[in-house]
């Protein structure tokens, strides 16, 4: 059965990314001089990792395939600070099984096209939320939902939500797993794809956590709803909503999702149903409502323009205005070749949303624009981006993190990523040497207190990543880029074996979201 335990708590901090630069520091740059020494030992920092870390809690997970089979293996880890990471559950799959997914393997498939979230569709570590204050983590366990059997047993003790204190310590059990997966696969030219939402966000006092699960709806039927539990007692999770059942007509989204808290009694999501006559056009509508499930409503969509036809795709909330990404209508100047859903044929640009009051900050006609978030003072929108704008610096339009003022002003390149002579995927992921991406699995996040942006990505800037996924950190200046993770990536042995290790799901907090 699975091998499923609380790893010890480290007794006291162990940092070994300051030996890891020097290290590097004595082997790269010590015959360099001036400013290419300078360049060198930045680089070495850059790969060793120092950074000014308050809670980073991620998922690495490894699969080993050779001629027997192929065999999963996870942990949750925790970062604080400069310390190492403290392993807080580990999941080990006890025997090989076959991987047949898409006539390639799961596993390989993930590795060649260097796509962690895909992970998620062989279960273990699900859902994963840091506090807000950064003192504990709450993350779901669940295999029932898995797509793809990789002897991660079903039903299993050790599923279900879990808390952890941020050092490792106090891993309790809080509630049965949810019936919702938090992947929605389809079908692209050749194969399939798979949109992963695996957040689980906290409300601002850090008592509750909002997610998906299958609950009754007005008529007795089951359907997707919205779902609170307390992060202290634990026990049965409360169902917030009774939604009338409803099909999402958009490839790659659930009919009901992105539940977050708005205020510490109000919720957010995204939903197609129509209850209570709020949405008799089924569109892909905003509602809220209060954590006690009372005084539900729908949103305004914004409104582009009269011949547009707009879907509210992804947004971020706060007070103060939030940030979110609409699909307008058009053809993109680099549509992906049979793909569908939000990356193809649609055009994706990033909006600032004050009521029903729209500011547009970007118009780059592509189809992997995608807001990330805005900064704490609420003045600058962090975005995800394949474009070369004037006066940048990306010719070969590889993914990259941008920021903007909320006025569509004052663009800045955050990041130089190169991968080849230009990217095929663009911010899609893809095999190298085509282009590297970001943001695959989860939002980015800014430290409010050190303007740190932490984010996933494939991309390579160091030399030492060149087929894995790793976390990073940046300065809102672009400046001290940092890997925060070692992952080994897609490695293939003499013999045709093979493994595969990536960072998946993640949340870092305290954090602006």
């Amino acid at each position: 059965m699975l091998a499923g335990s609380p790893a010890p708590a480290t007794p006291r901090c162990a940092t070994s990314c300051g030996q890891d630069a020097k290290a590097c520091r004595e082997a790269r740059c010590t015959t360099l001089h001036g400013l290419e020494r300078r360049t060198c030992a930045e680089a070495c920092e850059g790969i060793a990792g120092c950074a000014s870390l308050r809670t980073l809690a991620y998922v690495v997970t490894e699969c080993e395939s050779d001629a027997r089979g192929a065999r999963l293996r996870q942990t949750l880890e925790i970062r604080r600070g400069d310390c190492d990471p403290v392993p807080v559950m580990e999941l080990t799959a006890p025997e090989p099984v076959p991987d047949g997914f898409d006539g390639i393997g799961l596993c390989r498939l993930s590795g060649l096209f260097r796509n962690s979230p895909a992970f998620v569709l062989a279960g273990g570590v699900q859902r994963l939320g840091v506090r807000p204050d950064g003192s504990a983590v709450v993350f779901e366990v669940n295999n029932d939902v898995a797509l793809l059997p990789f002897g991660l047993p079903s039903p299993s003790p050790q599923q279900g939500f879990f808390f952890a204190r941020a050092d490792g310590s106090g891993l309790r059990w809080l509630a049965p797993p949810s019936a919702a997966p938090i992947f929605d696969i389809y079908p692209v030219s050749g194969g399939s794809t798979a949109n992963v939402f695996p957040n689980l966000p906290f409300s601002p006092d850090g008592g509750h956590v909002v997610f998906t699960d299958m609950g009754p709806g007005p008529a007795g039927e089951t359907a997707i709803q919205i779902f609170t539990l307390d992060v202290a007692t634990g026990g049965p999770p409360r169902q917030v909503t009774h939604l009338p059942s409803a099909a999402s007509p958009i490839p790659g989204l659930p009919a009901t999702g992105f539940p977050s808290f708005l205020t510490g009694d109000t919720i957010g999501f995204y939903s197609f149903a129509n209850p209570e006559g709020l949405n008799p056009q089924e569109q892909l509508t905003a509602f809220t409502v209060r954590i006690d499930g009372t005084g539900l409503r729908a949103l305004p969509s914004p409104v582009v323009g009269s011949d547009s036809h707009v879907v509210t795709s992804f947004a971020v909330e706060g007070s103060g205005g939030r940030l979110a990404t609409l699909v307008l209508p058009g053809t993109p100047v680099n549509p992906y070749p049979g793909a569908s859903g939000f990356f193809g044929s649609l055009i994706n640009e990033v909006f600032f949303v004050n009521g029903r009051h729209l500011v547009q900050l970007t118009d780059f006609h592509r189809v992997d624009t995608f807001g990330l978030l805005l900064d704490s003072r609420r003045q600058r929108a962090v975005f995800a981006a394949s474009a070369n704008p004037p006066h940048g610096d990306n010719p070969t339009e590889n993914c990259q993190l941008f920021s903007i003022d909320t006025l569509g002003a004052h663009l800045r390149q955050l990041t130089h990523f190169r991968e080849g002579d230009h990217s095929v995927p663009g911010c899609d992921s893809g095999p190298p040497p085509g282009g590297c991406s970001v943001s695959l699995s989860t939002l980015a996040r800014e430290d409010p207190a050190t303007g740190t942006i932490v984010f996933d990505s494939s991309c390579d800037p160091f030399g030492t990543n060149p087929f894995g996924v790793q976390l990073f950190a940046v300065q809102a200046n672009g400046s001290r880029l940092r890997t925060l993770t070692h992952a080994r990536g897609y490695v293939v042995a003499p013999d045709g074996s093979f493994t595969t290790e990536l960072v998946g799901n993640w949340d870092y907090a305290p954090s602006v979201r």
